[in-house]
């Protein structure tokens, strides 16, 4: 699917609620055919700017268009987006059937397409064996591939999905990513999403935006996010990292407080906050070390203290206060033999970080 079809394009786009800001001057494009998410916190107002997409929040300025077409002022049923709800928002006396036909019948669609589409859409999210059952009898994987299915009959070129996987347990939750971005990809649609699950977000989108206080931090591929943080922000809300204090730097050197060897400039990535530059240490790039080894004269570690420690199956994640009070966090091979509370620790930065 080209550019063309299904791109949304948010201008300078402000809401508030009272005198709370919930989007401050968004500027965005979505392109046809990505999955896109808005990831952030509660309160970022990344549900706002869903819901402004799809006509069902009023904006206090700017616009919202869809393929070069203003839709600023345009009823959500008149746009061609359709929105699955948190809370799947299922019809619970009516039949599955009956629920995912309500958007065509009140299109005044002839029966047979509405039969014939309606059997479609149910058979793509594998609940056409339930056509005749109530809403309310369904599991929550159940109603949500039906609210899948009512949004999808209605071919929109846009899919708006407003956090429809929160209220699963984790494996379903896991098992219904997959399904979702499979679904997407075989409609060819654009779909954007909301979430605050960075690793939801990080696992199914082509590019992702964070979003803070009414506003877009940084917007780029999962990969991007991790690897080139805009801000401190941004590095310590995807995945884990240690900010420690660049001391000097030239082009081919990077010295960080508590470390005399030099780190590689082009390997790490460097942020730069209000109190100065810091280097973004993630957890691969650490190796645990015997703590005993701490000795005068050059300082080859960064050495602290256990402050948390979790099994995750194949390691275990380590957090470490380091001696200047940074928390730093690495993956120890589940091999190893737990580490106690409070043990002391040396952290070692790979060789391949080095200058």
């Amino acid at each position: 699917m080209g550019e063309s079809n299904g791109e949304v394009v948010v201008r300078d786009v402000s809401k508030h609620f009272g005198s709370t800001r919930a989007l401050d001057g968004i500027q965005l494009t979505v392109k046809g055919g990505e999955f896109f998410t808005l990831l952030g916190p509660s309160g970022s107002g990344k549900s706002t700017l869903l819901r402004a997409i799809g006509g069902f929040s009023a904006i206090d300025g700017g616009s919202v268009l869809i393929d070069g077409q203003d839709v600023t002022h345009v009823l959500p049923a008149k746009r061609p987006t359709a929105m699955v709800f948190q809370s799947y928002a299922l019809f619970p006396h009516l039949s599955v059937f009956e629920n995912v036909a309500f958007g065509l019948r009140v299109r005044r669609l002839p029966r047979t397409e509405i039969d014939t589409r309606v059997r479609d859409a149910l058979k793509l999210v594998k609940m056409d064996s339930f056509m005749e059952r109530n809403a309310a009898e369904l599991s929550g994987g159940q109603q949500q591939r039906v609210a899948l299915a009512r949004a999808v009959v209605v071919q929109p070129k846009i899919l708006l999905l407003d956090e429809p996987l929160s209220a699963l347990d984790a494996q379903l939750r896991e098992e219904m990513q997959r399904e979702l971005r499979a679904l997407q990809c075989e409609l060819g649609i654009t779909a954007i999403s909301v979430t605050h699950d960075q690793n939801e977000a990080l696992g199914m989108s082509d590019r992702v935006a964070v979003m803070r206080n009414g506003k877009i931090e940084q917007v780029g591929t999962p990969e991007m996010l991790y690897a080139e943080p805009a801000s401190e922000y941004v590095a310590t809300f995807i995945g884990k990292a240690a900010l420690v204090g660049v001391v000097r730097s030239t082009a081919s050197a990077l010295f960080i407080r508590g470390l005399d060897l030099a780190l590689n400039p082009t390997r790490v990535k460097v942020i730069h906050r209000t109190v100065g530059p810091a280097a973004v240490l993630r957890p691969e790039m650490l190796r645990l070390m015997n703590a005993t080894q701490r000795h005068a004269g050059q300082q080859t570690m960064l050495f602290g203290r256990v402050i948390a420690t979790r099994f995750i199956g194949s390691s275990f994640l380590l957090e470490v206060a380091l001696d200047d009070g940074i928390v730093a966090t690495v993956d120890v091979a589940s091999t190893t033999e737990r580490i106690a509370i409070n043990a002391p620790i040396a952290l070692e930065v790979k060789k391949e970080y080095l200058a």
